[in-house]
């Protein structure tokens, strides 16, 4: 692997590690949202505005984490059919501890 797609996943890790991002993204996980709504339900035990919340799906689509199209006045968001969404889905599973049947697989 060169140090491009390192420097890649390094920057999609970090991206991912940030407490308001990912949930925003688990928000995203089976809805559309729009602005308004990612707010009402991240915002819930923060101090963010709604400026900071623009922000960060700014960071997520840089990405190509998250797509949007706009209806009307409203612009909304969902999860990026580009992105292997089975990494977050793994790591919940890890920490609920089933594990991952194709990783147990490799390790035999």
């Amino acid at each position: 692997m060169n140090q491009l797609k390192i420097d890649q996943l390094i920057e999609i890790f970090n991206i991912l590690a940030d407490d308001t991002r990912l949930k925003i993204i688990l928000n995203l996980t089976n809805n559309e949202l729009n602005v308004s709504q990612i707010y009402q339900k991240v915002n819930q035990n923060n101090n963010l505005t709604l400026s900071a919340i623009s922000h960060q799906l700014k960071q997520l689509s840089n990405l190509k984490l998250v797509t949007s199209k706009k209806q009307g006045k409203n612009k909304y968001f969902k999860l990026s059919d580009n992105f292997c969404w089975c990494l977050i889905k793994s790591a919940q599973d890890h920490i609920q501890k089933k594990g991952c049947s194709k990783c147990q697989a490799i390790k035999k």
